[in-house]
């Protein structure tokens, strides 16, 4: 890595002819210095006109570049020839050699400077998508305000303006977060998020098309490649030659500032070590931010649409239409925000590019199953387990919706061929735990969830079907008071005491152990909570508070 000290010509807005025109924002301590017409193009990327000795060019404002460069093979293009190599960068998709090259003259919106010695990297052909990146080397000197919606960007200089808000826009529902410390050697905008309850550093990159998760932060949270609910996404590219395999992964909560997301879905890939998580221009998309670089902290508020957009399914699409692989992930993605109809819509489309993919058959199943259509579900899964004998998977979810229709026998026989192809397969011995059941076959239902336990420790499911099974088996020589309260408390714990039927759960646990106090407190708990089967969940609360447990 070279010294930023050795290159970067110092550029800050005092340094750039500018028209006169200056406004004051909202906040008396702030001045606008300039405002910006922005576009963003296929890619996601933030574009303001620019031009390069008189040629015009589109200029990225990109957070995440530490440095302000002119991207190689458009210098080659503008008929630019460096003068020297000052060494190399690192960033996402490996390194890039850098280059001096001295520009006559460079001109940002309006805005105009000469005689600049600029650098270029890059090693991805950008075919025209955009010229010149302008980093945070730049960005650090102002605040900037990013109001995408409106397809603006404004830069202010701010001053003695201490903790007031710099949010003019909103009085109420605006988030903050702060900027970690400056590092004068690595200009960056770091935030602390949490994703799962976990904090992550988290870097907002302007120029990321998409936010993106470190691949090793995700597997930390148990979100790796090969994992249920995990698929491949494309690929992603950044300074380097290389791209990047990405992928899309279902996570309970996404957490910045005073803004919560819950059960979202993000992208993740192997990043550098140094960049746990990228917020990209999804994020600045969907919400109207300011960077206050004159307070260490970020302003933002909600403005619409996904915070995070699962773009790289479309990108794939808008090269390859057909792209069934692209159109599988988007169904995917639909699924696990519930939104069964497009879900299904995506891989309709998907089948009609590649009637033989059987995962496409899956996730359509399941999309059906979850509107509760389960003869379509099963129809579906019939023919992806003819196409792929040993898709575990199919199997599963054919076997949960004939447990649903109450075809007991031939969804045991599912469930046990997904379980034969996969031993590891942790969910399908929780359905086939509750399918036993269901079944009276209660000699081995503990042992089907004890097995899941085994398999994913996290797997909150199991322990909730464990702890019922312990606290109301129609058998008494399974009944276990002690061992059903602490598997419903670790269920409980793995959702956040938010699921009632879990809580439903410890209560009957606690009635069996015998602690009657606790198991009407936490029945109520369930009923308040707003537990499905409300007059079932009364009557057991009666019996509590008779001191009888469940059954008797």
């Amino acid at each position: 890595m070279i010294s930023r000290a050795s290159f970067l010509a110092v550029l800050v807005v005092a340094g750039l002819s500018t028209p006169s025109a200056v406004a004051l924002a909202a906040a008396d301590c702030m001045v606008r210095i300039a405002e910006w017409p922005v576009r963003i193009s296929h890619g996601n990327k933030l574009l303001i006109d620019g031009a390069i000795n008189g040629q015009r060019v589109d200029v990225a404002l990109d957070t995440g570049s530490m440095l302000t460069l002119i991207m190689r093979s458009e210098a080659q293009r503008l008929g630019l020839k460096p003068s020297s190599t000052r060494g190399r960068i690192s960033g996402a998709g490996g390194e890039s050699t850098v280059e001096q090259v001295l520009v006559d003259e460079v001109r940002i919106g309006e805005a105009t400077r000469k005689d600049w010695n600029m650098l270029v990297a890059g090693e991805q052909d950008m075919k025209g998508e955009f010229s010149m990146l302008l980093g945070d080397d730049f960005l650090q000197h102002v605040d900037i305000e990013f109001d995408l919606p409106d397809n603006a960007i404004r830069l202010y200089r701010s001053s003695s303006c201490g903790n007031a808000s710099l949010a003019y826009w909103a009085a109420n529902d605006v988030g903050e977060a702060a900027i970690e410390p400056f590092n004068e050697t690595k200009p960056r905008i770091f935030v602390s998020v949490q994703i799962n309850g976990e904090p992550v550093r988290a870097l907002l990159d302007s120029g990321a098309a998409n936010s993106l998760l470190n691949k090793s932060i995700a597997a930390r949270l148990g979100m790796e490649p090969g994992e249920p609910g995990v698929v491949a996404a494309g690929r992603v590219r950044g300074v380097g030659k290389s791209e990047l395999n990405a992928w899309v992964a279902p996570f309970q909560s996404f957490v910045i500032g005073s803004e919560k997301l819950k059960e979202i879905a993000i992208l993740f890939a192997d990043l550098p070590a140094d960049l746990p998580m990228l917020l990209g221009a999804d994020f600045l998309r969907s919400h109207r931010v300011l960077v206050a670089h004159s307070q260490r902290k970020i302003y933002f508020s909600y403005a619409g649409g996904p915070v995070f957009q699962l773009g790289n399914y479309d990108a794939a699409m808008w090269m390859n239409p057909r792209n069934a692989e692209a159109l599988l992930s988007r169904g995917d993605a639909a699924y696990r925000t519930r939104d069964y109809d497009s879900a299904i819509s995506a891989y309709d489309a998907a089948l009609r590019s590649n009637p033989q993919l059987a995962e496409a058959l899956v996730g359509r199943g399941n999309a059906w199953r979850a509107k509760g259509d389960l003869d379509r579900a099963v129809a579906d899964y019939d023919v992806a387990v003819r196409i792929d004998p040993k898709n575990a998977s199919a199997y599963a979810n054919r076997g949960a919706a004939r447990y649903q229709s109450k075809d007991y026998e031939r969804a045991l026989r599912d469930l046990d061929r997904a379980i034969e192809i996969d031993p590891r397969f942790a969910q399908a011995y929780v359905v086939r735990g509750n399918l036993k059941r269901s079944m009276g076959k209660g000699e081995s239902v503990v042992a089907d969830y004890v097995h899941a336990i085994e398999i994913d420790p996290r797997l909150a499911a199991a322990y909730n079907g464990l702890a019922w099974e312990l606290a109301a088996s129609e058998r008494p020589n399974v009944r276990d008071g002690r061992r059903a309260v602490e598997s419903a408390l670790k269920a409980c714990e793995l959702t956040g005491w938010k699921n009632p039927d879990y809580i439903d759960t410890l209560a009957a646990a606690y009635a069996r152990a015998g602690d009657f106090d606790a198991a009407v407190k936490w029945q109520r708990k369930a009923l308040d909570t707003g537990i499905e089967g409300y007059e079932e969940a009364t009557q057991r609360l009666h019996q509590y508070e008779q001191g009888k447990a469940f059954p008797p």
